[in-house]
């Protein structure tokens, strides 16, 4: 809780928030959870992982609420599928730019 508060007090101060969520249930065999982890950490990233049995409805409804971040990681095919990648570009009441990319 203490290192939550710091982190947070912290970032009031900063443009942009080093920090993300990582979420997977481990369902699948080819998954891509640990590479955007290491890949996250690499680049200084805070990474709250919310992964095996700390990926539950409750956890990512109160972290996506609730927690500071910049990046939001959801498994959720595992590269079983097949499907299109999207990119959308939007701008908030604020006037900060935001990417939202999904496959």
């Amino acid at each position: 809780m203490i290192h939550f508060l710091k982190f947070n007090l912290l970032c009031e101060l900063r443009p942009t928030l080093p920090s993300s969520i990582v979420f997977s249930p481990l369902e699948f065999e080819d998954e891509e959870t640990n590479f955007v982890i290491n890949k996250l950490e690499e680049g200084f990233h805070y990474v709250k992982k919310l992964v095996g049995e700390d990926a539950t409805s409750y956890n990512i409804d109160n972290h996506v609420k609730e927690y500071p971040y910049e990046i939001l990681h959801i498994c959720s095919h595992g590269g079983e599928v097949e499907g299109s990648h999207l990119i959308e570009q939007f701008t908030d009441r604020d006037g900060n730019k935001h990417i939202v990319e999904y496959d």
